[in-house]
C-alpha cells in the first residue's frame, strides 16, 4: 500500500480508513508494525481523529495491536491537542491488555499541558505512581510546565523535590517553568532558590531562567539581589539583553532606586555587553512599566549628559 496517510484526511470516517486499508489487511494481520509507521505520520500531521478511528479499525479485524500503535496514536492527539482523546485512549488501553509506559503517560500529559488542563497533569502523574510506571525527566517537566499554567508554584517545586528524591535530574526547562510559575505569584524567594539549585543538578541557567528571576525580583522590590543576579548572568557564559536589562531596571524603579541603575548603566556602558541605547531604553521603559515618570524623565536627561554622544531615539 503505497503511503495510505495521504488519503487520510482530518475527519476521515471509519468507512473511509477501511477503503483506504483494507487492500493491505493481510499485510496488517501478518506484520502490525505496518500500521505503526502510518500511525507515526498521522501524530505528525496531528490527526488524533484519524488515529482513533484506524486503532479502532484494528481492533474490529483482530490485528494485534501493541504498546506502539497506542503510543503514536496518543501522541497523534498530543500533536493534535486533544486531551480529552489523549486521556480516553490512555483509559482504554488495560482493557485491551496493553500496558501505558512513561512514553504514553508523557503524551497525555503534554495534551493536557498544552490545554492548561493542569488537574489533568497532576491526576496523570499520580496515576503513574499507582500503576508503578517510573516518571521521567520529559513527564515531570511537562506536569511542572502545567503547574506553572495553572500559577500552582508550590506543586511545581513539591514535584522538583520528589525528583529530587526519586533521583531524577531536572533540566534547565524544569526548572525555569518552576521559576515561571513563582514569578506570576511574586514568590521572588523561591524563584531565586530555583535558580540557585541549578548548578548542583548540572542544568546551567538560561537566559530565560535568569530573566524570569530577575522579574520576581522586580515584582518584590528586590532591587539588590536584582543586580546580583544580572552580574551572575555574563559568569555563566549569558550575555545580558533587553529582557534581563528591563527586569533589573524594574526592580530598580519599583523600589525608587533609579540612581542606582543609573549607575549599573554608567559603569556597564562602555562595555560590549550591550548597547547604551539600548540599556537607556530598557531602563525608561521599566520606570514607564511601573508607573515611575519621574525616574523616567531623569534617566531622558541623563542621556544628555553621558558624555558619550547618546541622544534619546524615537523609541525612547
Amino acid at each position: 500500500m503505497a503511503k495510505p496517510e495521504y488519503s487520510l484526511n482530518h475527519g476521515a470516517t471509519y468507512e473511509e480508513v477501511l477503503r483506504v486499508v483494507m487492500p493491505a489487511l493481510q499485510q496488517w494481520t501478518e506484520n502490525p508494525s505496518i500500521a505503526t509507521g502510518l500511525l507515526a505520520s498521522l501524530a505528525k500531521a496531528r490527526k488524533g481523529d484519524v488515529s482513533i478511528r484506524l486503532l479502532d479499525f484494528m481492533k474490529s479485524r483482530d490485528i494485534v495491536v501493541n504498546i506502539f500503535h497506542y503510543n503514536a496514536a496518543v501522541s497523534a492527539c498530543e500533536q493534535a491537542e486533544h486531551w480529552q482523546h489523549a486521556l480516553s485512549m490512555l483509559s482504554l488501553m488495560p482493557g485491551a491488555g496493553v500496558d501505558p509506559d512513561v512514553i504514553t503517560f508523557s503524551s497525555a500529559m503534554s495534551a493536557c499541558e498544552k490545554n492548561n488542563n493542569w488537574g489533568g497533569a497532576l491526576q496523570l502523574m499520580s496515576t503513574m505512581f499507582e500503576v508503578a510506571v517510573v516518571p521521567n525527566v520529559v513527564s515531570c517537566s511537562t506536569v511542572v510546565s502545567a503547574c506553572e499554567k495553572g500559577g500552582l508554584w508550590e506543586h511545581g517545586n513539591c514535584l522538583l523535590t520528589v525528583m529530587s528524591a526519586m533521583r531524577i535530574s531536572p533540566n534547565v526547562v524544569t526548572y525555569s517553568a518552576a521559576i515561571n510559575a513563582c514569578e506570576k505569584q511574586h514568590r521572588w524567594e523561591q524563584a531565586l532558590v530555583s535558580i540557585g539549585m541549578m548548578p548542583y543538578v548540572q542544568a546551567c541557567p538560561n537566559e530565560i531562567s535568569f530573566g524570569t528571576t530577575l522579574s520576581a525580583c522586580g515584582k518584590g522590590h528586590q532591587w539588590q539581589r536584582g543586580l546580583w543576579l544580572l552580574s551572575k548572568i555574563s559568569k555563566h557564559g549569558i550575555m545580558p539583553s533587553a529582557m534581563s536589562y528591563g527586569c533589573a531596571m524594574r526592580a530598580f524603579a519599583s523600589s525608587d532606586q533609579w540612581q542606582h541603575g543609573l549607575h549599573f548603566l554608567t559603569s556597564t556602558r562602555d562595555t560590549d555587553i550591550f548597547p547604551a541605547d539600548s540599556q537607556y531604553n530598557a531602563a525608561i521603559g521599566a520606570c514607564g512599566d511601573v508607573g515611575k515618570w519621574v525616574s523616567a524623565f531623569c534617566l531622558l536627561e541623563s542621556m544628555h549628559v553621558a558624555g558619550s554622544g547618546l541622544r534619546p531615539s524615537q523609541i525612547t
